[in-house]
This record gives structure tokens, C-alpha cells and sequence, in this order.
């Protein structure tokens, strides 16, 4: 795998990403091609085994449970917070980017499910 510096931060993530849209429960009003948490988990395995430290998601994506599926899988997985980069999205919230709406949404995913998160602002 090959890596490269987060802005920087002096970070180094895998130039490849996973993109967590296809992680969560799937939703009429969202998308029904989604993976559940087993196949979420194995993927997220597969991809760290590859090399892969860095996955993406948003607060809307599923209304919220890509994060808590990523958030699970790395857990399932032993993963240590210093070994996965995970970029989120914070706009779709009420509030948008203010710093109340941005607060909530850590404070929303700083929970048992997710491990620590550390921000940076590129």
C-alpha cells in the first residue's frame, strides 16, 4: 500500500479510501443497497489487512449509522484509534457549521461504538 501525508499534519494515510455510503441500514428515503454490519465489518477487515488506514463517511450517510457500523467494526476488530484516519462530514445537521452543530455532531460520535476521534482542520 502506499501512503501519503494527511495536509499537514504529519499523518500518513492510505492513498486509497473506504468509503463508508454503502455501510448502514438501508432506508427507503436514503438507499437499499446497503451492507449490514457482518459484511460491513468484513470488508472494513479487508481493506486494514490490504494496508488500508483511512475510511470516510458522513453524519447523513443512513441517517447517521455508517458511523455507528464503522464505529462497531473497528472495535470488533481490536483496531487501536492511533491506526485508522476516519474523515467525516459535520454540514448536514441542524445548525449546519456552527460551532453548536459542530459539537453536537462529536460529542455525538465520541460514544462506546466509535473509537476517540481526533480532529483536524486542513
Amino acid at each position: 500500500m502506499k501512503y501519503a501525508e494527511l495536509g499537514n499534519t504529519g499523518i500518513q494515510v492510505s492513498r486509497i479510501c473506504v468509503g463508508g455510503m454503502s455501510f448502514g441500514r438501508a432506508s427507503e428515503d436514503f438507499h437499499l443497497w446497503t451492507l449490514d454490519q457482518e459484511h460491513t465489518t468484513a470488508m472494513i477487515g479487508h481493506a486494514l489487512e490490504l494496508g488500508v488506514n483511512f475510511i470516510d463517511t458522513a453524519n447523513t450517510y443512513y441517517h447517521g449509522t455508517s458511523e455507528e457500523y464503522i464505529g462497531c467494526a473497528l472495535k470488533e476488530l481490536g483496531v487501536k484509534r492511533e491506526h485508522v484516519v476516519l474523515a467525516s462530514k459535520v454540514y448536514f445537521n441542524e445548525g449546519k457549521l456552527s460551532k453548536e452543530a459542530i459539537t453536537r455532531e462529536i460529542d455525538g460520535i465520541s460514544h462506546d461504538k466509535a473509537p476517540k476521534p481526533v480532529f483536524y482542520h486542513l
